[in-house]
Order: structure tokens, then sequence, then C-alpha cells
């Protein structure tokens, strides 16, 4: 019986400590770049949506991207203002947020956008994921095709 004890505490420690390892790895930031291509039917248009392909890196993988828009714009300076709701869709389950952000443009066609992406929740396989991160894009064709680059930091199961 002696004996016994000793083993059943070394046993609940191990069960511990690996309950602890798994609970502080799912905790852990990974690391996602997507590049993006999205359309805007509208781009003169002070609110809208925008479609489009995106290409992540693990674990998410090639997806659709859909946002809408609201932006103001100063023509005197050639800048304004953007932020809307995004829904990111994948084979596996979809990844939502919010973005913020600038654009300037450069010439009558030719802008670049600086924003910044709250990732707030997502469902299947990226259900309760969050995070942070940025996002780039350029247009030549005054809005109406964007290339992005994102970088996010998130946190999921």
């Amino acid at each position: 019986m002696r004996r016994l004890i000793p083993l059943s505490i070394a046993i609940a420690i191990t069960g511990a400590l690996g309950a602890n390892v798994a609970a502080s790895s799912a905790a852990i930031a990974t690391r996602i770049t997507c590049s993006a291509t999205e359309y805007n039917p509208t781009p003169t248009q002070a609110s809208g949506v925008v479609v489009g392909v995106t290409n992540c890196s693990k674990p998410f993988g090639t997806g659709v991207i859909s946002a809408s828009y609201t932006s103001t714009f100063d023509p005197t300076t050639s800048t304004g203002t953007d932020n809307g709701p995004f829904t990111k869709w994948f084979l596996t389950g979809t990844l939502r947020g919010h973005y913020t952000g600038t654009y300037q443009f450069t010439s009558d066609t030719d802008a670049s956008w600086e924003n910044t992406i709250t990732v707030s929740g997502g469902t299947g396989s990226f259900m309760g994921f969050e995070g942070k991160g940025s996002e780039s894009c350029t247009s030549t064709n005054a809005g109406a095709t964007l290339t992005c680059t994102e970088v996010l930091e998130v946190t999921g199961r």
C-alpha cells in the first residue's frame, strides 16, 4: 500500500503537468501571412463591398474574402480613411473581424492602403480564434482591384 501512494502522486503530478502544457500550447500565437486580390465594384462610393480570393499560410489555406467598407476622402490631400467588417471563408471554417485604416492616392489611378486588422472569431476549425495584424494594399486602377498582403498574430484552440 505504501508503494501505491507515491505512484499515485507521480501520476497526478504528470497528469497536471500534461494538462498545463496542453492548455498553454492552445494560447500560443500563430503568425499567419495572407495575400489577396480584392475587387470593389463601386470604388468611387463612400461605402460598399469588396470580394476576392485570399491565400494564407497554414492552417488556413486558400479561401474567399468579403468585406464591407465605409470610407472618407479628402480631395485636397488625396487621403482618406476606411473601416468595416470582413469574413474569410476557408475549406474548414471561417475567420471574421474588423479593419480600420488610411489610404492615399499618388495619382488618379495609383493608391495604397494601410489597415489594422482585428480578428474576433471564427467557425469550424477556427472557432474561438482571435488576434491582430496589419494589411497593406495597392491599386493601379483607382481602387477597383486591390493587391493586398496581410500579417496576423492569432490565437485559438
